[in-house]
């Protein structure tokens, strides 16, 4: 799993890690890109 928060702040990684792991499946966490910012998540998964 690979996390981008931007902005990268202390304080916006907390919040976004939070938000992560309370909507996105664990499932979804293996090899996938996931790009959180201010007004969503979105979750890239490898294609296998």
């Amino acid at each position: 799993m690979r996390l981008r928060v931007w902005p990268t702040t202390i304080e916006e990684t907390k919040q976004a890690l939070g938000r992560l792991l309370s909507e996105v499946a664990e499932a979804e966490l293996t090899a996938s890109l996931i790009i959180v910012d201010r007004s969503r998540i979105r979750v890239r998964t490898r294609p296998k």
